[in-house]
């Protein structure tokens, strides 16, 4: 064999381990030990006649485990006015090689109902903001769910009725079971992975290239430099496909199989024109430019079909939300100490102005939810001690804060409302460029908030952050003068000095 076909088999070979290594190079890390990857154990729950698992408003059913493929197969019974919600593909922030990237919580919700017939799936947004409803059963009459997870496809069928397929944004996550309104009894349920085996990698279809690629080199004659033109179109679309998928994926998203195995060979076409010579070489390659274009364009297609638009998350619950969103549906918040559910009857403070205004410093001893905690029960013996809550947003505002309590927390009826603006209210927003807040909206708000709380006959009491703007304060003090109880946060207090004086203010209003 000639030197020059043996530089021409190399240089096509180290293409085609290039062309795999870019179609892969999205893929998520393997984790950590520690870390929480896929579980491949089946799960099984089977409770004896008349002694279901009660799924309640404020007791979910929760399998943080991270499943691929599986089928799930679960008999449940709805009581009297419950909506439920089996939430699959739950895929929320976590450490992943050390780094845990922030982002909006992501699922796929499958909800039944009796009271309403409505869309069976649900993403994130539909299933907060849309109308209510599901797939419609009878209260307290049993109904067999079975479902299929085969990568991002889920498929279902409902006491006997099938439903659409519903592609998820993920191709695997956790599952939980959400109630509202009722109860939801199962009296069974198993989830069996499946695997995924049997598929062409695209590390094989590379390299499987670059050898009918040297084969064709031999046969042709073609050297080095034509081998070399070949190689750079081989590896050209996977790297280009390599690069939008970088840039179009969210944190612990991956391309499915299928677009990388179009990645992979998406080049082949022209790199093929390249070493066919002849009289026709122009033409084929003009073919092969054009066959390379339209794959690696569905590919592209493919991946930009997985943004999924987040504007009504990111108005209300404030961008990067992380478990929030799933939370949210199950009427929990998550504080730097405890979980608040609806469980508990007793009098609540809520806090509103986000994590940053709150937190004042990095430990939870330095929350003011806990402090204020402290100083209330110190404060208000001899009777239920209060619950403070703060949303869980953490660069909050007013206009967000006051869209999350009115939409979705109003159940929990708090006796008195923090109204906290931050020193960064009219921060710029990050996709328009513009201040997300001005002093007339602040002022809208707070008038917005007082009609809120006379509706859940709720105090409010307004704090203004060290640091706030003249023109922003402004508003706040003029609601002051209004009669509003009023905290200004001084540079010099510590967290613990803010509680008190938080203490001192609200322990009267929780006594009216």
């Amino acid at each position: 064999m000639r030197t020059t076909d043996l530089a021409a088999i190399a240089i096509l070979s180290l293409a085609g381990f290039a062309a795999g290594l870019f179609a892969t190079s999205c893929r998520r890390p393997e984790p950590k030990f520690g870390e929480l990857g896929i579980h491949s154990e089946v799960f099984r729950l089977q409770r004896k006649p008349g002694d279901p698992m009660l799924v309640t408003p404020p007791l979910w059913l929760e399998l943080p485990m991270l499943r691929e493929d599986f089928d799930l197969l679960a008999d449940v019974e709805l009581g009297e006015g419950a909506e439920v919600d089996l939430v699959l593909r739950r895929v929320e922030p976590r450490y992943l090689q050390g780094v845990s990237l922030p982002g909006h919580s992501r699922f796929a919700a499958l909800r039944l109902s009796t009271t309403t017939g409505g869309d069976a799936w649900r993403t994130p947004t539909s299933a907060l903001f849309g109308e209510v409803g599901g797939v419609r059963l009878g209260a307290g009459i049993p109904a067999t769910i079975q479902l299929q997870a085969r990568g991002r496809v889920l498929t279902a069928s409902v006491a006997g009725k099938h439903l659409p397929p519903f592609t998820a944004e993920d191709d695997h996550g956790s599952l939980a079971v959400i109630a509202r309104g009722g109860t939801a009894a199962i009296n069974s349920m198993s989830v069996v992975p499946q695997s995924r085996g049997g598929q062409w990698s695209p590390w094989l279809l590379a390299l499987a290239s670059s050898l009918v690629l040297s084969a064709l080199a031999i046969l042709r004659r073609s050297g080095p430099t034509m081998a070399l033109c070949s190689a750079a179109a081989l590896t050209a679309a996977p790297l280009a496909f390599a690069m939008v998928a970088g840039s179009a994926l969210l944190p612990l998203q991956q391309p499915e199989l299928i677009l990388e195995q179009i990645a992979a060979l998406a080049g082949l076409p022209l790199a093929l024109a390249i070493l066919a010579g002849g009289r026709a070489r122009r033409l084929c390659i003009v073919i092969g430019f054009l066959l390379t274009s339209g794959v690696l364009a569905i590919a592209g297609r493919g991946l930009q079909e997985r943004v999924v638009p987040t504007q009504e998350l990111d108005a209300v619950f404030g961008p990067m939300a992380r478990e929030t969103i799933t939370e949210t549906l199950a009427a929990r918040i998550r504080g730097p100490r405890a979980i608040h559910t609806l469980e508990r009857d007793v009098p609540r403070v809520f806090l509103l102005g986000g994590q940053l205004l709150w937190g004042r410093g990095g430990s939870p001893d330095q929350h003011i939810e806990p402090l204020l905690t402290g100083e209330l029960r110190a404060t208000n013996k001899g009777v239920p001690p209060p619950e403070v809550v703060s949303l869980p947003t953490v660069d909050g505002w007013s206009g967000q804060q006051l869209r999350m309590l009115d939409r979705f927390f109003r159940p929990f009826q708090p006796k008195v409302v923090v109204f906290g603006v931050p020193r960064d209210e009219a921060a710029l927003d990050a996709v328009t460029g513009k201040p997300r807040s001005s002093p007339q909206q602040l002022r809208e708000a707070i008038a917005a908030l007082r009609r809120l709380c006379d509706e859940l006959g709720s105090a409010l009491v307004l704090v203004a952050d060290d640091g706030l703007p003249a023109d922003l304060l402004a508003e706040v003090l003029a609601a002051r003068d209004g009669g509003l109880p009023f905290l200004e946060i001084e540079a010099t207090d510590a967290a613990i000095g803010i509680a008190r004086k938080l203490g001192a203010m609200v322990t009267p209003l929780l006594k009216n």
